[in-house]
């Protein structure tokens, strides 16, 4: 495995924290406001931090790479709750990122059978 897929594992763990938080956001969110657990899109939580990139970015994909492509699959996936699209994106990067360096067994934490 090369750097690739380090970078890919470091992605994984990003996305994975990111999910995460966006899960903790939502489950914490709900008692505060009196309400029952609901889950943030990924579009809300990017229209909080800046609406003006949201539309651009979709605007770019509309026209530089395909309207399909927007409206068709990326549109809609922006609709889902956050911590469930990056946790895929984390499990994805995770499979690309592949399991990293095996570490040989020191025998600390279990000790080697002697023979």
């Amino acid at each position: 495995m090369g750097e690739g897929a380090g970078l890919a594992r470091l992605l994984g763990y990003l996305f994975a924290a990111l999910a995460l938080g966006a899960l903790a956001y939502d489950l914490w969110r709900g008692p505060l406001q009196d309400e029952d657990f609901a889950s943030t899109s990924t579009a809300e939580h990017w229209r909080e931090v800046d609406a003006n990139s949201l539309v651009g970015f979709g605007a770019y994909i509309e026209q530089k790479v395909s309207p399909d492509l927007w409206f068709d699959w990326l549109l809609p996936a922006l609709g889902w709750p956050a911590w469930a699209l990056a946790g895929i994106l984390a499990s994805l990067f995770f499979l690309i990122g592949g399991r990293g360096k095996r570490r040989s067994q020191s025998g600390l934490v279990f000790p080697r059978k002697r023979r």
